[in-house]
């Protein structure tokens, strides 16, 4: 009997295998914040060939001592991840010796190495951005692909390596903590340590409250708030004051709006296309007026900061305190990467392949081979190599339909959390997802589960990762477009947050999210902020629902709904 060969389709390699992949390994973990909206056909390819390489190469640089690689797979649109463990207690432990020492190392000259990167990175985008798309010959197109391919991959390896180096920082020091005092990172103490430290994106958000406040000052407010978005352009430049301030506006735009609302995808406009997303932000700055929070917080954070410092110093044994403060300042710096990789990492690079990929579609429109430029999000690069030296006369349009069709049906299929041929869930992170040991997986993405705690009665349990309790309405908030339904005062509640979302921060006096972990951005900015945020609750967003009261508690990781009624 001849074996039948397997035909992968949207992306070749990497499309999910209900025949082999659970033999080959028996637990595959969903990565679920990168896996709403569902991943077309052309970013699943990069998602798969590009960053799962720089998550490896990240993986192999620091010598990391529980795994040695990963494999993904793509199924129903969902990102599913397997780690390679080693099993091998001697090679662990050898590996762990080194893998300490390279992390310190690349603590100590992190700032340093960080900018070095920003400017690399900077340097490519530059490229692609002056990259004249239209006037472009058809194997220019071709080379722009495999420029956007090779600018991908270099930042995920980027991405990765400065990633996996604070988060694992952030584990090591965390680890100390609990050597020496039984305490972990959602201890209120612990938190004080990591908080008060500016980065990018709260700089890009100081920036729309300034213009918010600009716009205030000027007597535009009102223009701003009741223009519809499509028109408000076009009144702003009916006065002198509004010209001025759109001008300010969209230099900010185009120096700052590679943004996408969801960092996985590119089949959303940018800021710069669409730049609705930003006037919400500014219209909640205006509705809410004062002064920018974070910076009304970090004066007293930092003050804190160092009082909790000193008060811990002198309880460090005296051979130990060189160990300590290394990891701390390593540990410290896992917020503010955390933050500002997303703005030069996945927010800008993923803005720039969009802006080349519908250019390239531009082409395969005119020659009649689909029907619309994002039509190419729909097809691979290996597609796109297939027609486009010759693309007229060839027709990829039935590609195309069949993918969007079973795109848009992915939408209504839930993906399970884990695909595994164990017995059961608690089988399977025993005997797998526990070894992985993975700090990106626990502590930004998916979070560990949270500790349920009968006496406090509470509707839903979660991860205390920003401390203090606050009463108030609830807006559940489903994705980044709904964000302009928020009202200040009112408790987010949404599946999670991305750097899209921070601006919202602003205008909420708590936070719950379905999943994440203490170093996910909804912690983050929630720290900074000085709000309540409980994280990984599971069905947050079914359970709860806009209006209703609630009570966040920050400090015992519960959330209470005061009226159920509603």
């Amino acid at each position: 009997m001849t074996e039948q060969t397997k035909i992968w389709d949207s992306v070749p390699g990497n499309d999910w295998d209900d025949e082999r992949d659970l033999q080959d390994h028996p637990t595959w973990a969903a990565d679920l914040t990168h896996s709403w909206p569902r991943l077309m056909a052309m970013e699943g390819w990069f998602w798969m060939k590009c960053m799962n390489y720089g998550y490896v190469y990240s993986v192999e640089q620091l010598c990391r001592p529980t795994v040695r690689g990963a494999l993904r797979r793509i199924r129903n649109g969902a990102d599913y991840l397997c780690m390679i463990p080693i099993t091998d207690e001697q090679e662990v432990k050898q590996r762990e010796v080194k893998f300490r020492e390279i992390i310190l190392s690349l603590s100590a000259d992190f700032p340093q190495w960080w900018q070095k990167s920003k400017q690399e990175m900077t340097e490519m985008y530059d490229r692609l951005k002056s990259f004249d798309l239209d006037a472009a010959s058809n194997t220019e197109l071709l080379d722009h692909l495999y420029d956007l391919i090779d600018t991908a991959r270099k930042m995920w390896m980027i991405h990765f390596l400065g990633l996996s180096t604070v988060s694992n920082a952030w584990l090591l020091f965390e680890e100390l903590c609990r050597e020496l005092w039984g305490i972990t990172d959602l201890s209120p103490e612990f938190q004080k340590l990591m908080t008060g430290f500016d980065n990018k994106m709260l700089q890009v958000d100081r920036r729309l409250w300034q213009l918010a406040q600009s716009a205030v000052a000027q007597g535009l407010a009102d223009t701003i708030m009741t223009a519809e978005p499509g028109e408000l352009f076009q009144k702003l430049e009916q006065s002198e004051a509004g010209r001025v301030w759109l001008k300010d506006f969209k230099d900010f735009l185009n120096e700052d709006g590679w943004r996408i609302a969801h960092l996985h995808v590119f089949h959303e406009p940018t800021w710069i296309e669409d730049p609705t997303p930003a006037i919400g932000r500014l219209r909640g700055f205006i509705l809410k007026g004062g002064d920018f929070g974070p910076d009304m917080e970090r004066g007293r954070m930092a003050k804190e900061r160092e009082e909790t410092l000193a008060a811990w110093l002198l309880k460090v044994p005296e051979e130990r305190k060189d160990e300590f403060l290394k990891l701390l300042r390593a540990a410290q710096l896992a917020g503010t990467y955390n933050e500002e990789h997303t703005y030069y990492c996945e927010d800008y690079c993923h803005g720039l392949i969009r802006r080349g990929l519908l250019g390239i579609g531009r082409r395969l429109v005119k020659a009649g081979t689909i029907d619309r430029p994002e039509d190419v999000l729909l097809l691979n690069p290996t597609e796109v190599e297939r027609v486009m030296t010759g693309p007229d006369g060839c027709d990829l349009r039935y590609i195309v339909d069949r993918r969007r069709q079973e795109w848009e049906q992915w939408h209504r299929i839930d993906a399970p959390p884990l695909l595994t041929s164990r017995s059961s869930m608690q089988e399977a992170f025993v005997k797998d997802i526990s070894l992985w040991k993975e700090p990106i997986l626990d502590k930004i993405v998916a979070g560990t589960p949270p500790e349920v705690k009968p006496a406090l009665q509470a509707d839903l349990y979660g991860l205390a990762v920003s401390r203090g309790v606050v009463e108030g309405p609830a807006r559940v908030v489903l994705a980044a477009e709904q964000l302009d339904e928020l009202k200040p005062g009112e408790i987010l509640v949404a599946p999670f947050t991305t750097t899209t979302w921070t601006p919202a921060f602003a205008l909420i006096t708590g936070a719950v999210t379905d999943v994440g972990g203490p170093l996910s951005h909804t912690a983050i900015v929630g720290r900074e902020h000085g709000i309540p945020v409980v994280v990984n609750v599971g069905e947050g967003t079914k359970k709860i629902k806009t209006g209703q009261r609630i009570r966040v508690d920050g400090n015992e990781g519960a959330v209470y709904i005061l009226d159920k009624e509603s």
